[in-house]
């Protein structure tokens, strides 16, 4: 589990328009209100298609309830049987047996909370599994998952002679790579996107 102390507090991003299986907890459609929540709404979409590059399929994002929001939920890519001609109809239709949360911090390389890991204080990660509980009971289906969760610390820098105009872009409808190297980085929208640190499990449930 991560330690520390200190814990600010954390942007709202609105929901982006996606055809993801997103929850109704979900906030409607709007356009990002400031830089530094389009600046988060960035990094999770960076981690969201890094993830889909590793056979991950989200199946939502921004989910709400009344612990908070899980950033991302994601469970292992289906096996196909174009993938895979000799996998049995069982292996291909079967549930997904793992279940993945990913809680999301983008920062700039200028701050001042370790890259966004002193923000999910001990009492966020409690609000975070109770949130995954909540989610649990409204989609059964997953009950019998192996539920894990990650954080991933996003570093976003603004290029120099940006426009600022290209905020007023949704990151979903920009024009990402098809495979994401996060961690080589990627400049997209006036910004140098990158992941600075994956931590797999670094959010322990408190049972």
């Amino acid at each position: 589990m991560l330690e520390h102390d200190r814990s600010p507090a954390r942007n709202r991003f609105p929901a982006r328009a996606t055809t993801r299986n997103q929850s109704s907890g979900n906030l409607p459609a709007t356009r990002p209100v400031s830089p530094s929540q389009y600046v988060g709404w960035l990094g999770e979409e960076l981690v969201a298609r890094w993830l889909q590059s590793h056979h991950w399929t989200i199946v939502a994002q921004r989910w709400r309830c009344r612990w908070g929001e899980l950033d991302l939920i994601a469970v292992p890519a289906p096996v196909t049987h174009a993938d895979h001609p000799s996998a049995s109809r069982a292996t291909v239709d079967q549930p997904a047996r793992s279940l993945l949360f990913v809680e999301v911090k983008t920062r700039n390389r200028r701050n001042w909370d370790a890259d966004g890991a002193l923000a999910v204080s001990p009492l966020k990660q409690a609000k975070l599994w109770q949130a995954v509980r909540i989610f649990l009971s409204r989609y059964p289906q997953y009950n019998d998952a192996v539920c894990r969760f990650d954080v991933a610390l996003v570093r976003c820098d603004r290029l120099p002679g940006a426009d600022p105009s290209a905020t007023q872009t949704n990151p979903a409808d920009l024009v990402w790579p098809s495979w994401i190297d996060g961690q080589h980085g990627l400049e997209i929208a006036g910004y140098r996107l990158a992941i600075a640190s994956y931590l797999e499990g670094a959010i322990e449930a408190d049972v």
